[in-house]
């Protein structure tokens, strides 16, 4: 009875030292796993009945492995519907003078707003158009004495005149003698050019026949042969052979020499046409000249003459009623001009009209306040248009850092709380302006376009707005939680085998959930969870 004790005893010292031994490995995700050690020591005493004293375990590692996937870079932000909202500023920096309008007041396009300290723009635009009225009077009066273009138009006058009376007179025997010779010279020409182009022509027609009756003459002798070949034999063959293949060369010489000639009697014949047409013109013009002269002036040229010297005499009634204006006074109106302009578009500038009709929303300025270009001085409402909007702020309140880079037209999706299960397609259709310095207010709304798809819209209703930034295929990630990242520098915790090494990396595109990585490590490497201080 006393041995069974004793056995008990031993099976329970040899249960407790195989325990020691156990090292688990505890599975967390796919990606994730938890690795411990741990050991068990029984501690004996002189009593059988003491207990093992277990000792603690350490915390165990978080460790992902880096793996491929596509990463999208989706924004995902609120936006409201608005009544469609104008701010208006002037385009000049200022004082503000009055405001002529109050909050919840309806305007028209066009109407006056507010307006900027003119300072002494009303006087100096008052002293510049009465210099302007002064110099516009002095050049009147030298209107009056216009004396150097009166002369000037008395001389074309008589001008005119002189050259009417000249085309009247009946033509000097000289001017007939010449015309008479020209004509004379002008028929010997013909006849000349009519000898010299026959001959030509002439000639060309003499190489060209006797060009055709030496083809014929080889074409004779060639069918001779031909025949003669056909019955010969021997030597006699091979010399009649060889002649046939001489007389095919000449007749192609043949031929191509009478195809010259057939070409140079055609250019012959044609410039024997030209010439004489020519010649025949010359002629034709100075007989022409010559019977304008036998038949006195023509009416038609006497008519023109007659209007120049009617024109003439208009000319100069005309300028007895101005005079040359001087140039220092004209350069003087001219001045005047450019400084009142100048002057207007100042206090223009001071001057804030409102550009649509609309309600007044807010005013953000009073008078005496000093405004900058760019600063929204009052914010009209437009009730009957509605915008789907979003602040910079609503951008960023997902947890990013920086304003990503937005433009015009870029495509998003939107979905709104209202309309549960459907999605619109739109676009940005405004970015916020760039302001004019650095104390101006800055504009940080983005309004968004969408096709509305029939439905109807009330302002205060919520949307939700997913823009695609960007996309990587087949990309390798790392859950956040294993990247740590101080300032522009990035780094990750690389477990290889015991070792644990800490590597740079080059991050891309981050997401709520994965973070890219373009360099440093490579895929299936195993990465520690990044341990908080």
């Amino acid at each position: 009875m006393k041995c069974i004790p004793v056995l008990s005893i031993f099976l329970a010292m040899l249960l407790l030292s195989s325990c020691a031994k156990s090292k688990p490995t505890v599975s967390v995700t796919p990606e994730t796993s938890v690795t411990a050690d741990a050991s068990t020591t029984a501690a004996g005493g002189s009593s059988l009945g003491s207990a093992p004293i277990p000792t603690a375990t350490p915390p165990p590692d978080t460790t992902y492995t880096v793996q491929r996937a596509t990463l999208d870079d989706l924004l995902t932000f609120n936006a409201k519907i608005t009544p469609a909202q104008y701010p208006m500023s002037f385009s000049q920096d200022g004082v503000i003078k009055a405001i002529f309008v109050k909050p919840g007041q309806i305007i028209k396009e066009g109407d006056l707003v507010a307006q900027l300290d003119l300072g002494d723009l009303e006087s100096q635009l008052n002293e510049a158009q009465l210099a302007l009225q002064q110099s516009q009077r002095a050049i009147d009066q030298a209107t009056q004495i216009g004396l150097l273009d009166v002369q000037k138009a008395q001389l074309d006058l008589e001008a005119a005149q002189q050259d009417l009376a000249k085309t009247k007179a009946p033509p000097s025997a000289l001017l007939v003698a010449q015309a008479q010779a020209t004509v004379r010279g002008a028929q010997a020409n013909l006849a000349t050019v009519r000898n010299n182009a026959s001959q030509a022509k002439n000639q060309a027609k003499a190489i060209m026949d006797k060009a055709v009756l030496d083809l014929q003459s080889i074409q004779t002798q060639y069918g001779e042969a031909v025949v003669k070949l056909k019955k010969a034999t021997g030597q006699a063959a091979k010399d009649l052979d060889t002649k046939v293949k001489t007389l095919e060369d000449q007749m192609r010489a043949a031929q191509t020499a009478l195809e010259t000639a057939a070409i140079n009697y055609d250019t012959a014949r044609n410039n024997e046409a030209a010439a004489v047409s020519a010649a025949e013109g010359q002629l034709d013009l100075a007989r022409a000249q010559l019977d304008d002269l036998l038949k006195g002036p023509d009416k038609f040229i006497i008519a023109d003459k007659e209007r120049a010297v009617r024109a003439a005499e208009i000319v100069v009634a005309q300028v007895h009623q101005r005079t040359t204006s001087d140039p220092a006074l004209l350069k003087s109106v001219q001045s005047g001009n450019l400084q009142i302009k100048l002057l207007q578009n100042q206090i223009t500038a001071r001057q804030l009209y409102s550009p649509m009709s609309g309600e007044v929303a807010t005013i953000n300025l009073n008078p005496g306040d000093t405004v900058q270009v760019g600063n929204p001085v009052i914010t009209l409402v437009d009730r009957a248009r509605l915008n789907l909007s979003a602040s910079q702020a609503d951008i960023l309140a997902g947890g990013r850092s920086t304003m990503p880079q937005l433009a015009l037209k870029q495509a998003v999706a939107i979905t709104f709380s209202r309309y549960q299960g459907k999605t619109f397609s739109g676009t940005i259709s405004r970015v916020p302006a760039v302001a004019a310095s650095a104390t101006a207010t800055t504009d940080t709304t983005y309004n968004f376009a969408f096709d509305d798809q029939g439905l109807s819209f009330d302002p205060g209703d919520q949307a939700e707005i997913k823009i695609t930034l960007g996309r990587k295929v087949n990309a390798l990630y790392l859950p956040p939680a294993a990247v740590r990242t101080v300032r522009d520098r990035s780094s990750v915790t690389v477990r290889t085998g015991d070792q644990d090494k800490r590597v740079d990396v080059v991050i891309g595109i981050v997401t709520p959930d994965k973070v890219e990585i373009i360099s440093g490590i490579k895929e299936g490497d195993v990465v520690l969870a990044v341990t908080q201080p």
